[in-house]
């Protein structure tokens, strides 16, 4: 802390250091230093970390950003030959690499900063989390990503899949209902792996969905950590509009409720291939004051309980939502438990059907008594 910085010298500290000193010694100099200079007596704190090894980073951060103007088909970088792009905007590129035995070279995909980051310290900053973070996520929910030992310059490598997007597989047709309480449960699981570093994705939806289809069973990868953040340090509209939660037209902060809501978004047009309050342009402020049509009316195979689910995640009002990613995997795992869900503003017939037909009856034959009376009286 300030209080042995403040105390003690950067010599002394180096000399303390070198004899590899504990933080209970470096604390006990300070604390000797300010007993005769009291106006530098403050809190007195130490932790000594030995790094034993600096892995990629201690190359890596001596690279230079540069921001190449061009990448073209055939052109090689650091042992890597470009092949295609992958992306608009020619950032993204599927590369192939000599294998060390005879069989064909290896297929990889490389990641470069945008070409914007040359003039915006922003987007450079941005590129340097998103690489720093996809080199360190280790789980099998998400594309693996290294960095290469040896380069002459700052991207990434990630392996290359060959699977379609959600979105691809989305135009053959909707998710079976257990296709789609898998995707939850994947959603959730990679959403939570991400939050226990403190970030989150920031752009979930069908394009950044790898989906396998393995004997028959589907699973799922996570791509593009593009928009990934800290959580509660985004206010910007960050995303894709049609996905974003209706608090973040308004500057509030990337979290979990605003993530839960994207999840909600997407589980809802896997299964009824629509937005669920419309598509959402770019620079529009949409209002989310009408209520979704209810899923189950436009895909009548959707069980009561997860209908209840994706209307919880996508409402409006976050405090109406999950407020955590584990209170909806609870609910996935638990469909009886599940209470149904309405909005603020559903209508009673959708609320309690039963009441509305009982309420109905009880007005015609109100007005059936009134129209006799009358008929009565002129007689």
């Amino acid at each position: 802390s300030d209080g042995v910085s403040n105390a003690v010298s950067k010599e002394t500290l180096a000399q303390l250091l070198s004899r590899r000193a504990s933080a209970r010694s470096i604390v006990s100099a300070a604390a000797e230093i300010t007993e005769t200079r009291p106006e530098l007596r403050d809190d007195l704190t130490a932790v000594v970390l030995d790094i034993a090894q600096r892995g990629w980073t201690a190359s890596a951060n001596q690279r230079p950003l540069e921001v190449l103007p061009t990448l073209k088909a055939g052109q090689s970088l650091d042992g890597f030959k470009l092949l295609r792009p992958l992306q608009e905007g020619a950032r993204v590129w599927l590369a192939e690499r000599p294998s060390d035995s005879a069989s064909a070279p290896r297929l990889h995909v490389l990641k470069f900063p945008p070409l914007d980051a040359r003039d915006d310290e922003a987007r450079r900053d941005a590129f340097l989390r998103e690489l720093w973070q996809a080199a360190r996520l280790a789980s099998p929910d998400f594309i693996r990503a290294t960095i290469p030992a040896e380069g002459s310059l700052r991207y990434y490598v990630m392996e290359y899949v060959e699977a379609p997007t959600l979105r691809a597989r989305l135009a053959q047709g909707a998710l079976r209902v257990e296709e789609a309480v898998e995707l939850a449960r994947f959603l959730l699981r990679a959403s939570q792996h991400l939050l226990s570093r403190d970030h989150a994705h920031g752009d979930l939806k069908p394009d950044n969905i790898l989906v396998l289809d393995r004997d028959g069973k589907m699973r799922f990868l996570l791509l593009d950590l593009g928009s990934a953040a800290e959580v509660f340090s985004v206010t910007t509209r960050a995303g894709t509009p049609s996905y974003l939660a209706p608090e973040r037209f308004q500057n509030a902060p990337l979290s979990e409720r605003t993530e839960i809501f994207s999840i909600g978004v997407t589980l809802y047009e896997t299964l009824v291939r629509a937005y669920p309050y419309g598509e959402i342009e770019r620079f529009q402020t949409p209002r989310f004051d009408t209520t979704p049509k209810r899923p189950t009316r436009l895909n009548p195979a959707i069980p009561p309980w997860f209908e209840s689910v994706l209307l919880r995640a996508l409402a409006p009002d976050p405090t109406d939502r999950y407020q955590n990613f584990s209170e909806m995997a609870y609910d996935l795992e638990h469909p009886a438990d599940v209470s149904p869900f309405y909005g603020k503003n559903t209508s009673l017939l959708d609320r309690d059907p039963v009441l509305f037909y009982k309420l109905l009856a009880l007005v015609l034959f109100v007005g059936n008594l009134a129209l006799l009376y009358i008929l009565c009286r002129r007689r």
